[in-house]
């Protein structure tokens, strides 16, 4: 069984993906353009899918990572774990998402906890901002016509650490 989350547009995707569509080739170009006009279309929907620098953009993404069971192979274990690395969108509530994973579960005999207490709600920096502005300018002046891009990364990294004191990253 394969569960896909929803996909999801945010308005950092949708800006990064409307100024990449200058160099996109005219089909990728119609969609960028308008990617939200575009979301519930199957073509997108597969395009999304079938690209991974796209499709950890649009959704919360689980990977399943470790099992284990027994130590033996003639030993059925009495319990068994699996872990998952679960990567969500900025905005998305982390129990909602535990939740919908229960539900997809559906076994009273599985428990699905976070393997640390601490639940931390994905974030990232705005691009409307002096720090952004700088590096548009700088930029420009240096390398004119080089875009610059907000972009949301496929893994976890310390920036999320600092935008809640305030800290662009």
């Amino acid at each position: 069984m394969v569960h896909k989350t929803p996909l999801k547009l945010l308005p950092v995707v949708d800006e990064y993906l409307r100024q990449r569509s200058v160099g996109e080739s005219p089909e990728r170009k119609k969609y960028f353009e308008n990617p939200d006009q575009f979301l519930e279309d199957k073509k997108f929907q597969e395009m999304i899918e079938n690209d991974e620098s796209l499709n950890y953009l649009f959704r919360n993404t689980i990977s399943l990572t470790m099992l284990g069971g027994s130590q033996q192979t003639n030993v059925i274990p009495p319990e068994a774990w699996a872990n998952l690395d679960v990567r969500m969108l900025p905005g998305d509530n982390p129990q909602a998402l535990a939740e919908s994973l229960r539900k997809v579960v559906d076994d009273p005999n599985v428990t699905i906890e976070p393997l640390n207490k601490e639940f931390r709600v994905a974030n990232f920096s705005p691009t409307n901002t002096d720090l952004y502005d700088a590096f548009r300018k700088v930029t420009a002046h240096y390398f004119p016509g080089t875009l610059i891009l907000p972009r949301l990364t496929s893994g976890y990294n310390e920036e999320q650490r600092y935008r809640p004191l305030g800290i662009n990253a």
